[in-house]
């Protein structure tokens, strides 16, 4: 692949990533602001414990469906329609084991909210696979047009809600359309301009997905509780408004993540799935894609280390004053944050992603251990270095596991790298 087509899809995820975080930094004082602090906490909660359901419903089926059809986009529509086929169950079983585990770890008052909750985000994750086909053709700019159109029906949606004072109901109703416009779009555009879904038995297909996808679902699984794992036990043990604190924090970490470093792994990821029997120009897309993830990684954290105040001012309000030192602590960890991405995704394109969903789960084990052990004691500033220290944890487990198997340092510049 040429740089230049990388560069492109590149360009589109990280406008697409780019609008996306530009509507939430708009979005969050808007909200921060309409619910305060003891609401925003709940709603910081209700998302953190549903989304320790979401990825279920995938299972790391869109991962692998991407890695197979850039392999082979012949076989698109067969792939498309075997992986629908079998996130339809996957999707329905999860919505249920949420509203089941709501009944026993979340209060009678939020229920309603887990309701509305888990149907937008697993409507979005189902149809997300449309998204996906597009990033295994390298055609990110459909997911660009379909983020732009969500996003904006979210920001009119909030500010309807906010402008006739429907409360935290309107809030998650706003955000449950906006999942519909996502769903119905993406799968118009994709399926008229990619590959329709082919709903015919291919002999062991959905069997091969699944076998493939399992690892990749531990792993994605993981990551999202490694996420948000420590919301939802902060929010077992304090105030809503302890929670809010910290949410506030961690939203900004997670928009910075959001525009940068995801799109930055993604990007790479059909890349090296196309290289992985070249070793020699695998090997050199990975270390130039690691030293520009280092590069931009350490500059933010120290921007947001001394812009600290500044940002939770302008994004929070004076009432999230108390976030500035935990968005300090947690800015630590976004050079990390942009290196485990990039790990991860070179372990699924050499077909080791039994490895990486492993060591992820070593990692979130430790980082519940960390946040049960600390929080009693440190609160939200306990839930910070739970992060930092799973995400250390999480860089050297898998750098030297690719280490070990020897990736090759290339000497010179081979025709057709990045």
């Amino acid at each position: 692949m040429q740089f230049r087509s990388f560069g492109k899809n590149a360009f589109f995820l990280f406008a697409s990533q780019g609008f996306s975080a530009g509507t939430t930094l708009i979005l969050v004082p808007l909200l921060a602001r309409y619910l305060g602090i003891e609401d925003y906490g709940r709603y910081a909660y209700v998302y953190a414990f549903v989304g320790v359901f979401e990825t279920l419903s995938v299972f790391g089926l869109h991962q692998i469906f991407v890695r197979e059809v850039a392999r082979k986009r012949d076989r698109a529509s067969a792939y498309l329609g075997n992986v629908l086929r079998l996130k339809a169950p996957l999707t329905l079983a999860v919505f249920a084991v949420t509203l089941l585990a709501s009944q026993v770890f979340v209060s009678r008052d939020l229920h309603l909210f887990v309701l509305i909750c888990a149907s937008e985000v697993l409507l979005r994750m189902f149809f997300r696979i449309n998204l996906a086909l597009g990033r295994a053709f390298e055609r990110m700019e459909f997911e660009f047009l379909v983020t732009v159109l969500e996003r904006i029906t979210a920001l009119v949606g909030i500010l309807v809600v906010i402008r006739f004072d429907w409360g935290l109901t309107g809030v998650f109703l706003a955000f449950l359309c906006a999942a519909v416009v996502h769903s119905l779009l993406g799968t118009l555009l994709i399926w008229a301009r990619l590959a329709r879904p082919k709903f015919v038995r291919v002999q062991g297909l959905s069997r091969s997905l699944l076998v493939d996808a399992w690892p990749l679902g531990l792993s994605r699984e993981a990551k999202v509780l490694h996420n948000r794992i420590g919301t939802v036990l902060l929010g077992q043990w304090s105030a809503p408004e302890v929670v809010g604190i910290y949410s506030g924090a961690h939203r900004i970490y997670q928009i910075v993540s959001l525009v940068l470093s995801e799109p930055m792994s993604q990007t790479a990821y059909p890349v090296l799935s196309r290289l992985h029997r070249d070793p020699r120009r695998f090997a050199h897309s990975f270390y130039r894609v690691v030293r520009l993830n280092a590069l931009i990684g350490i500059s933010l954290a120290a921007s947001i280390w001394v812009l600290a105040p500044v940002i939770v001012r302008l994004l929070l309000g004076p009432e999230f004053e108390a976030s500035v030192s935990i968005l300090r602590w947690i800015a630590i960890a976004m050079p990390l944050t942009f290196l485990n991405g990039l790990l991860s995704v070179t372990l699924w394109s050499a077909d080791r992603q039994h490895v990486d969903g492993f060591l992820t789960m070593g990692a979130l084990l430790l980082n519940v251990i960390l946040n049960w052990a600390l929080i009693p004691s440190f609160g939200a500033t306990g839930t910070a270095w739970a992060l930092i220290l799973a995400q250390l944890f999480t860089f050297f487990a898998k750098g030297l596991t690719l280490g070990v198997r020897g990736l090759p340092r290339p000497e010179r510049k081979v025709h057709g790298e990045l």
